[in-house]
């Protein structure tokens, strides 16, 4: 009885370390798929870094070119007053010339 349990015994024992050695593979596999998703992942958040660094620079870009209407109207009416201050310029010159 004591021989048949201790074969029992052995053979549950190898089946045991035979599923540990499965086991421990499957793990190292999954580790190592974890590992190179972990880099791709990596990777992405780098690219998408850059690419947030991107738009926010053409944004900014955007910003300075298309100045808002407000101060389009403000320069336009600085613009027209040194004109108007020219051609008034122009006229005392020209009178003055004419004396």
């Amino acid at each position: 009885v004591v021989s048949t349990q201790s074969t029992g015994l052995e053979d549950d024992l190898y089946k045991a370390d035979s599923n540990s050695d499965t086991y421990e593979a499957k793990v190292k596999e999954l580790e190592s798929e974890v590992t190179s998703i972990n880099n791709i992942l990596k990777k992405m958040e780098a690219a998408e870094g850059l690419k947030t660094e991107r738009e926010e620079k053409r944004e900014e870009n955007i910003r300075v070119l298309d100045p808002p209407p407000r101060a389009l109207s403000l320069r336009a009416e600085n613009a027209e007053r040194q004109s108007q201050v020219l051609e008034e310029n122009i006229l005392k010159l020209e009178t003055d010339l004419e004396k």
